[in-house]
């Protein structure tokens, strides 16, 4: 457990405390007695010198904050990262308005121990309302993109004849990105790479016979989420700022959420 102490009146605004050794089972009460023991270690206290608290969502540090004598603040970053994951990565058996349970919050049996009485409910929770009379599920979609880009990324061939119309863009040299499960932000990278080379790609894919599996509406639709994607950047951007607080976590997301209302796109449905 690495731990992090935040003061104006310290270098650079904070000071490493270093890592904590988790041994075996970390329900919250044994969270709460290392963060205290280390602490003290520096010779502070947790309920005379500290005012606040910020964790992941993770359900075990959800207890952790109700147990704790002071404000605790789940990470908005964090969040959001869920949401997306949960929108654009899940399959859906249906479109009714229902509550998921994040996948760390399911995974986090490894550090609840058999007689802790915590709620393993708790944690961030994403709330999918969708439109009964749209199906239309976007990892289905996204797929399809993966798919393309690993055609170009796994063959040094297919990838030169890619360039080549590139250039002809007048694109210069650029490749295609493949995301990464774990950084969403790698997924936008992926979806705005793919929309800005959709004629190159559509023109080697054609003179490799390779069969065109996207559709002029799903072009669309791709373009349409990496404006979506560009909105939730910027926010998580600011909510990662070092001068970060409150006050402005509350203003980006306001932004966020007004930005989103305006698009009305399908996907803020969700």
């Amino acid at each position: 457990m690495n731990v992090n102490v935040h003061s104006p009146m310290m270098k650079n605004d904070f000071v490493n405390l270093g890592l904590v050794r988790i041994i075996g089972s970390m329900p919250a009460r044994i969270c709460l007695q290392l963060l205290e023991k280390r602490l003290l270690a520096f010779e502070l206290s947790l309920k005379d010198d500290v005012i606040c608290t910020t964790t992941d969502g993770a359900s075990v540090m959800v207890a952790f904050g109700r147990d704790a004598s002071i404000f605790h603040q789940q990470c908005l970053a964090h969040g959001i990262q869920l949401a997306i994951l949960d929108v654009l990565y899940k399959n859906k058996e249906n479109c009714q308005t229902r509550v998921i349970e994040t996948e760390v919050d399911k995974n986090n049996d490894n550090f609840a121990s058999d007689d802790d009485d915590e709620d393993e409910n708790d944690g961030f929770h994403v709330v999918v309302r969708t439109n009964p009379n749209n199906e239309f599920i976007f990892k289905e979609l996204i797929e399809k993109v993966r798919k393309i880009v690993k055609v170009f990324r796994k063959s040094p061939t297919k990838n030169d004849l890619l360039q080549k119309y590139v250039k002809q863009e007048m694109i210069g040299e650029t490749n295609l990105i493949l995301d990464c499960r774990t950084r969403w932000n790698s997924l936008a990278d992926m979806l705005e790479r793919f929309v800005k080379l959709k004629v190159p790609i559509q023109k080697a894919m054609i003179d490799l016979k390779i069969n065109q599996e996207l559709s002029e509406s799903e072009y669309q639709r791709l373009a349409d989420l990496s404006k979506v994607f560009e909105i939730l950047k910027v926010t998580v951007e600011e909510l990662c700022k070092r001068t970060a607080s409150l006050i402005t976590a509350d203003t980006a997301l306001k932004f966020m959420f007004t930005r989103l209302d305006a698009m009305q796109h399908e996907l803020v449905a969700c």
